[in-house]
């Protein structure tokens, strides 16, 4: 874990400071300033080496200010509310956040992408706020959902569905995504192909001139019927 004022990590190397150790811990918080709560880096630990050890931890987090309910997130993951347990929270601006693990046959790089509109997986090097945190806009604190803290039960592995989502996603971001930026054939794709990809998409992934050619490439296929989709 790592101290946060607000949601960004309140020490000199961000979440790369994160530790397990709980009197690196102690030190981090003792020298970082105005700490408002605790950070928890995703991914796998790391030993002293670098090196990644145990199973990579991910954090599905579903936004409910974009419509997207917690409904949504177990219709996707094919998991049926009630059966599936593992640590959950209410975030301090209103949303949900469940904690599980990656199994360890799965062979892929799990960053920050979204799976569904409103709802995104804090993959690995990402960080997400953890409770008791306080939210810096609405000043709410994050709470565990009771009979949802992690002393309360395991960290559970992600949804088998979920996950063939999350690799699908990652397979679209990866092929059609960029063939869509780097000029596909015309005629290939259309709105509704336009809108999964967009959907799926980091918008951090790119640089801003990747961005600007995506957009325009949109545009040249699609005209003004694209923009609906670009501007959201």
């Amino acid at each position: 874990v790592v101290p946060v004022r607000g949601k960004v990590p309140a020490t000199p190397h961000a979440h790369l400071d994160a530790s397990s150790d709980p009197e690196q811990i102690g030190a981090l918080f003792a020298a970082a300033g105005g700490v408002t709560g605790i950070g928890a880096r995703m991914g796998a630990r790391l030993d002293d080496r670098g090196q990644p050890i145990g199973k990579p931890i991910i954090a599905p987090e579903i936004d409910v200010k974009t419509g997207a309910t917690v409904e949504d997130f177990y219709r996707i993951a094919g998991v049926r509310m009630g059966d599936y347990r593992t640590p959950t929270m209410r975030t301090g601006g209103g949303g949900w956040r469940m904690i599980c693990y990656v199994p360890d046959d799965a062979a892929a790089d799990y960053g920050d992408f979204h799976v569904s509109p409103g709802i995104e997986i804090k993959g690995d090097g990402g960080q997400v706020v953890l409770p008791p945190s306080v939210h810096p806009d609405t000043k709410k604190r994050y709470e565990w959902v009771p009979g949802l803290e992690p002393w309360n039960v395991d960290v559970a592995p992600i949804p088998a569905l979920l996950l063939d989502r999350i690799r699908a996603a990652q397979a679209l971001t990866a092929q059609d995504g960029r063939t869509a930026c780097n000029g596909g054939q015309h005629g290939q794709y259309d709105l509704q192909d336009l809108r999964a990809m967009l959907a799926v998409i980091d918008p951090w992934s790119f640089g801003y001139d990747t961005w600007v050619k995506c957009l325009m490439a949109a545009h040249a296929g699609f005209g003004d019927d694209a923009l609906p989709y670009v501007e959201a």
